[in-house]
């Protein structure tokens, strides 16, 4: 029994120090890439989602921790080990990203992640630049967002007692067969 807790404990160790060894920094000022200001926000939040993805017939589970202050954004998604696999940082000037996801997984970049939280939380008018950047009509009501691309429904996010404990947003591309679900395990918001 020892020498399985040892193994065990080196198995671990190994995991951590590849990831380590094989995640990429970006610090990134990318103009084709539009962030919206970390205060449009109005408010600060702390939360932590499980995060279920379904995508080519698989499916994949994180944490998700995000943190909003009127000064930046910071999402990090982290493994079952809680290894982290991604951390973006957002200060409304540099765009801060680590990643250890492989390549094939990019579905689940931390930068996509960062533009989906805005996507799904910023107030209405607040979204503005980056619909306008992205090409998207939105059509909301209190329970979803409809984001249309020239007349057709690319994405939508449905939202069921979110900021409450085992509530979730729900958010399905259609035009790249992926859905994920943010499970909400802890939600603490001010101002909002």
């Amino acid at each position: 029994m020892f020498k399985q807790i040892h193994k065990y404990w080196a198995f671990i160790f190994i995991i951590v120090f590849l990831f380590g060894c094989t995640s990429k920094q970006q610090n990134k000022t990318d103009t084709s890439l539009v962030l919206l200001q970390p205060n449009s926000y109005n408010g600060q939040l702390t939360a932590q989602q499980l995060m279920t993805v379904e995508y080519d017939q698989q499916h994949k589970k994180l944490r998700v921790i995000l943190e909003i202050t009127e000064s930046q954004i910071s999402v990090v998604g982290l493994s079952g080990f809680s290894v982290p696999l991604f951390n973006v940082t957002w200060d409304g000037a540099e765009l801060i990203s680590r990643s250890n996801v492989p390549e094939k997984y990019n579905v689940i970049s931390g930068e996509k992640v960062l533009e989906d939280v805005m996507l799904a939380l910023w107030p209405e008018k607040e979204l503005t630049p980056l619909l306008v950047h992205k090409g998207l009509e939105l059509v909301a009501s209190e329970s979803n967002r409809q984001f249309y691309s020239d007349g057709r429904l690319v994405m939508t996010i449905e939202y069921q007692n979110f900021q409450q404990k085992n509530g979730y947003m729900l958010v399905q591309y259609y035009d790249v067969d992926v859905t994920y679900k943010l499970e909400t395990l802890q939600w603490e918001a001010r101002n909002e």
